[in-house]
């Protein structure tokens, strides 16, 4: 779990997390099923100035502002990795060494209405 305020003087931001996941391996290969991860992203306030920036950067950079709005995101997802080090010393180590990952994520779009201004 996490917390984190933050006090600026163009903005405040609250951002809370928690996340639960599961992870195994065995011999170089590993499992990471991370069965939730919420985040949550209040803004209560943001200057007159700071939102008049937001609306001139918003053709440039949409994530800018994407990044400074209310929002609930739930994440879950599957990792896994798999990691052999050689056990044979060499001089040139970069051939020892075998690593392949795969991973699968599914995102759920933000529930921006629920926290929309009415």
């Amino acid at each position: 779990m996490k917390y984190n305020w933050q006090i600026r003087p163009e903005f405040e931001r609250t951002v809370a997390s928690a996340a639960w996941s599961y992870r195994w391996g065995k011999r170089g290969a590993t499992h990471r099923f991370d069965v939730f991860d919420l985040n949550y992203i209040y803004m209560p306030y943001r200057s007159e100035t700071f939102r008049e920036y937001l609306d001139y950067m918003d053709e440039r950079n949409p994530l800018l502002r994407y990044s400074h709005e209310d929002l609930f995101i739930v994440r879950l997802g599957y990792t896994y990795t798999y990691n052999k080090l050689g056990c044979h010393h060499t001089e040139n180590v970069a051939t020892q060494f075998l690593l392949h990952s795969f991973q699968y994520r599914r995102v759920g779009q933000p529930v921006v209405s629920v926290f929309a201004d009415d």
